[in-house]
C-alpha cells in the first residue's frame, strides 16, 4: 500500500498563493493612471491653453509617482530591516518628489 505525500493545496486552511503579484499590479495600475493624468496636463498646457497649469501644478503628479515607487520599494525590499525601511521612506519620497517633479517640468518645457 503506497501513500502519497500531502500536498500543500490539499491541506485544511491553505489557499493558493494568488497575492504574489498584487504589488506589481497595483504599481502598474497606479503608474498608468498617473501617466494619463500627466499626459493630459502636458497636452493641455502645450497645445490647448498655456496658462492653465503653472509649474507648481506638476508637483502633485511628481509626489504621486514618488509615493507609488517608495511604497512598492518598501514592500519588496524585505532584505532590509523594517526600521530601516520606515526611516528611509520619507527621505526616498522627498528625493523622488523633487527629482520626478523636475523631470516632469523638463518634459513639459521641451514639448
Amino acid at each position: 500500500m503506497e501513500t502519497e505525500p500531502p500536498s500543500p493545496s490539499n491541506e485544511v486552511g491553505s489557499a493558493p498563493n494568488n497575492r504574489t503579484l498584487l504589488p506589481e499590479f497595483a504599481l502598474a495600475l497606479g503608474l498608468v493612471i498617473m501617466t494619463i493624468i500627466v499626459g493630459r496636463m502636458i497636452y493641455h498646457d502645450s497645445f490647448v491653453d498655456g496658462s492653465t497649469y503653472s509649474n507648481r501644478s506638476f508637483a502633485q503628479p511628481g509626489a504621486g509617482f514618488s509615493f507609488l515607487l517608495v511604497v512598492y520599494g518598501c514592500i519588496r525590499a524585505r532584505f532590509l530591516p523594517l526600521w530601516l525601511r520606515l526611516v528611509g521612506a520619507p527621505f526616498a519620497f522627498f528625493a523622488g518628489y523633487i527629482g520626478i517633479g523636475l523631470m516632469l517640468l523638463l518634459i513639459n518645457a521641451v514639448i
